[in-house]
């Protein structure tokens, strides 16, 4: 809804969220191309639609957001999610979300995304993964803040992904990440962080076959569910990180790299002695 004031002559717009409360209201919301300025108070599914490129500006989903793909170009800028689900989701075509929040759960699990994915300056601000998620184009996190854990899961990255100016604030894990395209790093902000020692949490006195199970099990759930990063690939994605440097030529941050490499290291053997 916009309102219209004139001052001697002068048309200025002042602007009126609109909320989103019933289903009525929302039938009709999707059919538009520019969606800007609402407040959606129900929970939201999206089926797919071909029709044209879709812009979602200055919206707030306050209840679960649930999507399943687009073939057009689709944006998300200036939005706010509570809980996002994207499961089995896919984007043909270039997906922005810029300056978004993400509150809640995100849900990308086996989310494809066949052009670029663009996250720029958006933040994370709970727990994240990417569990068998497909990144087929370019996938950017410039400028992102991940304010927990994020995960890489068993995630293609198929063509380029760029961490540039990209702040960890607890973990990352790229270990178990499917790389036959480019990593580009450029800026990023991590330091060491808090990881989890399984082989500590396993009942002492156990065959060595028990032992493996429930190693196994602790450590599908720790990457695939509550996105805990064992230390040993905390030790692997600091491994990748400053390889990943040395081949761009940035030899002075991958140094920063191999003292946290080392000192993963160095955590991993003091918590499993000999």
């Amino acid at each position: 809804m916009i309102d219209i004031i004139i001052f001697e002559g002068i048309f200025a717009k002042t602007m009126v969220r609109t909320i989103i409360d019933t289903a009525d209201n929302l039938r009709d919301i999707f059919n538009q191309a520019y969606i800007s300025d609402h407040d959606f108070n129900i929970p939201v599914s999206l089926e797919n639609r071909s029709a044209s490129n879709l812009t979602f500006y200055n919206c707030k989903f306050n209840k679960k957001f649930t999507f399943l793909g687009y073939k057009q170009d689709l944006i998300f800028e200036n939005c706010h999610f509570q809980e996002l689900n994207f499961q089995y989701a896919l984007f043909v075509k270039k997906v922005r979300f810029r300056e978004c929040h993400f509150h809640k759960e995100t849900n990308f699990t086996n989310t494809k995304f066949n052009d670029l994915a663009d996250f720029w300056r958006s933040i994370f601000h709970k727990k994240t993964i990417f569990y068998k998620t497909d990144f087929l184009g370019t996938t950017v996190f410039s400028a992102v803040e991940f304010r927990e854990n994020v995960l890489f899961t068993y995630t293609l990255i198929d063509r380029l992904i760029i961490f540039r100016g990209t702040n960890f604030n607890k973990g990352l894990d790229l270990s178990l990440a499917i790389i036959s395209g480019s990593i580009g790093v450029f800026d990023l902000k991590i330091t060491h962080f808090t990881s989890l020692h399984i082989n500590n949490k396993i009942e002492k006195g156990l065959s060595s076959e028990d032992h493996k199970s429930n190693y196994e099990e602790m450590y599908e759930n720790a990457v695939s569910q509550d996105a805990n990063i064992p230390i040993e690939n905390k030790l692997e994605t600091f491994r990748i990180i400053k390889k990943r440097l040395q081949d761009q030529g940035n030899n002075i941050m991958a140094i920063d790299f191999n003292v946290l490499e080392k000192g993963a290291l160095k955590e991993m053997i003091q918590a499993n002695p000999i």
